[in-house]
């Protein structure tokens, strides 16, 4: 679907043999593609809280003039052309089995069970503590996962697209 020379298997042995090595691993998982559902999306959350130190979940971002965005521009699947929010970190395009207040919610609600400073066993598991403990707390008390839903500009897109439904 992503034109990618690896597929998820080959990403899911190299996590393997590299967590085997001892080496940290931060995972970059692109979530709501045309093949993910809320079930799916859980499933990617428990692998990456067994498999993974550290992760990030992006949406698809729609860059100006790819041919990506244009194919969702002919599907009537692109929902704003503001770029200001192509970060992957806001939902661009109308997903195929959830809204796009759905995914959006999942999203945060995927990092804030990834970087729950409760995870005990993702904590013991890892194999540098002291630095697992210092990014969860880092998260949750500098960045404020806990309350991004309160930021007024993710308050206003999670308004924007809860409008969308």
């Amino acid at each position: 679907q992503y034109n990618k020379m690896v597929d998820v298997d080959q990403n899911k042995k190299a996590v393997k043999k590299f967590k085997e090595a001892g080496i940290w691993v931060h995972g970059m998982l692109i979530v709501g593609g045309d093949g993910d559902t809320p079930e799916t999306l859980q499933e990617t959350l428990q692998w990456a809280r067994a498999n993974l130190d550290s992760a990030q979940f992006f949406t698809h971002m729609l860059l100006p003039r790819t041919i990506f965005a244009k194919q969702m521009k002919e599907a009537r699947r692109m929902l704003i052309k503001d770029w200001r929010y192509c970060d992957g970190h806001h939902v661009l395009m109308r997903p195929k089995h959830m809204t796009p207040y759905q995914l959006q919610s999942t999203i945060l609600k995927m990092y804030k069970e990834f970087y729950s400073i409760w995870d005990i066993g993702h904590i013991l598991r890892s194999p540098i503590k002291k630095i697992d403990i210092a990014l969860r707390f880092y998260a949750h008390f500098y960045l404020g996962l806990n309350n991004i839903e309160r930021d007024p500009q993710m308050s206003a897109y999670l308004g924007m697209l809860q409008g969308l439904n």
